[in-house]
């Protein structure tokens, strides 16, 4: 086996070309490499020795990426999708602090109009605020297929004829909106 420094490794393959394939487990004086079911099936060849701040640095880089999820990889792509705390402020001051989905002024949440998952970016202009129980309803829907849908009909009856028009103008703002996105191909989520 051979024996390698995270200099000699470039950092940003981590979660990119380098990728979670297996966990190791230490006792009993052994450690036992177990790989994610469909991993090819190799033996490590490679023992890569970390100090402290260099665990951290590899942590941070693959914590920081999208990072695949499917039948043999699941790591969540969790710092993208925190929401900086000032930001959902102002979307919330923007929306009157009440839910854009049923005029609501309930503990509010921020929803991304453009998904997530789909790669929307996590802006003010792609988010509005939503109470816990209508951005739950919403679930993974498009904002199109939600707009359209019975739940938002019936979650919308009490808005002001200014909030409607401007929740459904905001399908003429998706295509610019989907532009920003992070390309499918380096979606790696959940």
């Amino acid at each position: 086996m051979k024996l390698a420094t995270l200099p000699e490794l470039n950092l940003l393959d981590f979660g990119n070309t380098i990728d979670l394939c297996g966990v190791v487990y230490g006792g009993n004086g052994h450690l036992y490499f177990i790989p994610l079911p469909g991993e090819p099936e190799q033996e490590p060849d490679t023992l890569l020795r970390l100090g402290l701040s260099e665990w951290e640095e590899v942590i941070r880089q693959t914590d920081l990426l999208n990072v695949e999820a499917g039948p043999k990889k699941i790591v969540l792509r969790k710092s993208q999708r925190q929401i900086d705390t000032a930001m959902s402020w102002r979307v919330f001051e923007r929306d009157d602090f009440r839910c854009r989905y049923c005029g609501k002024r309930r503990p509010l949440t921020v929803d991304h109009i453009d998904l997530w998952e789909d790669g929307g970016l996590t802006i003010e202009a792609n988010l509005v605020s939503a109470c816990k129980d209508c951005n739950k309803t919403r679930g993974r829907r498009t904002y199109e297929q939600w707009m359209f849908s019975q739940d938002y009909q019936k979650r919308s009856i009490a808005l002001n004829d200014a909030v409607r028009l401007a929740n459904s103008g905001i399908i003429l703002d998706l295509p610019e909106l989907r532009a920003k996105r992070i390309p499918a191909d380096k979606i790696r989520s959940r």
